[in-house]
């Protein structure tokens, strides 16, 4: 009996350490694809923020641009944007 009850206590505790051991390899992977899916929606993000800004520029009628000193020289003479 005690040979019984042994054996069956050793198929049980396996069987609540596969278990247990199966959800922390579960916990691992669902954090490292977390992380993946993370670190690739920022890239996607930062992507297309700078396609969007590229293909975008800012209107030459900004308020900003008009504190914006001109230093390009054209035909021999400093040019000035205002």
């Amino acid at each position: 009996m005690l040979k019984a009850f042994l054996f069956f206590n050793t198929i049980l505790s396996f069987v609540i350490g596969a278990i247990i051991f199966l959800t922390g390899i579960g916990a691992i992977a669902g954090c490292a694809g977390g992380l993946v899916l993370l670190i690739l929606g920022g890239v996607i993000a930062f992507g297309a923020i700078s396609e969007f800004i590229k293909f975008n520029p800012p209107s030459s009628d900004d308020k900003k641009l008009s504190d914006v000193i001109d230093l390009i020289k054209r035909n021999g003479s400093w040019s000035t944007s205002y």
